[in-house]
């Protein structure tokens, strides 16, 4: 987890349950009231704090504007922690980094890099973003849980894919296809992002999908952007190959701001 500075925090924002998140000070209603600062009991957490009070993040509270112009993508692995700057702009806050995660570069060998915003637009911010903490993944119902500070391992391979897959070699249900960790975290500017990291196993290891919000006149978007070295996203395969692939988040995505748009006209 993460021991952000008390000033910051993901206010209104529902993280997993209040004992799966030690350092959350949650609300009576269950939702997340910012994260907890102090010392902390576990090694690790400390690496955590140092590293992001150095990146010299904001505070959370608000979803921002897109950063002003775009800088050199680039994802590094080192102590433990993934620390990465998406095409887009998004510096996002370290995350705990798999063991042997390397660094994802556009000078490394199958490297790409992709951008699908949703299509639907109109869902009030706060709302399309806590469907994509809630629904981190395209997975499975059962298999897909919300992200949270200290990561939530979660299936990523589409219901139909899974559930095919399951039928042609009888795996039991729940085995690992694409495993991926669900981390929430934030951007530069104090945003809250989610962020998927694939984990050894993963047919696309290494990499990652950033998920969040921009807002427009038009209403909220939901953006998944993601780097990676895996063999069947690199420029070499097939156009169809990697538009399949990278195109799994958009009916997720679409089906996010559907659930966003309805709530809110229940309101």
């Amino acid at each position: 987890m993460f021991n952000f500075p008390s000033n910051g925090g993901l206010p209104g924002f529902r993280v997993g349950r209040p004992d799966d998140v030690p350092g959350f000070n949650m609300n009576q209603d269950g939702s997340v009231g910012r994260f907890a600062g102090g010392p902390s009991n576990d090694p690790g957490d400390n690496a955590l704090q140092t590293t992001a009070l150095r990146t010299g993040f904001g505070s959370a509270g608000t979803i921002a504007p897109e950063p002003s112009g775009v800088v050199p993508a680039n994802c590094t692995s080192a102590g433990g922690l993934l620390s990465c700057t998406t095409p887009r702009g998004r510096t996002l806050r370290p995350v705990p980094a798999p063991e042997g995660f390397p660094d994802i570069a556009p000078d490394k060998p199958q490297y790409h890099s992709y951008s699908v915003p949703s299509v639907l637009q109109g869902a009030p911010g706060s709302q399309a973003m806590q469907g994509v903490i809630d629904n981190p993944t395209p997975g499975p119902g059962t298999l897909n849980h919300p992200a949270t500070p200290r990561g939530t391992l979660n299936e990523a391979t589409p219901p139909l894919d899974y559930y095919a897959f399951l039928g042609a070699t009888r795996f039991p249900y729940g085995a690992p296809l694409s495993p991926v960790k669900s981390y929430l975290t934030q951007d530069q500017d104090g945003n809250p992002v989610v962020m998927n990291v694939t984990e050894p196993g993963h047919p696309l290891y290494p990499g990652y999908v950033a998920r969040y919000i921009t807002p427009s006149d038009q209403g909220s978007t939901i953006q998944n952007e993601g780097e990676g070295l895996g063999y069947y996203q690199a420029p070499e395969r097939p156009g169809w190959m990697r538009d399949m692939i990278n195109n799994v988040w958009q009916d997720q995505s679409d089906a996010i701001i559907r659930r966003a748009q309805e709530q809110d006209r229940r309101r």
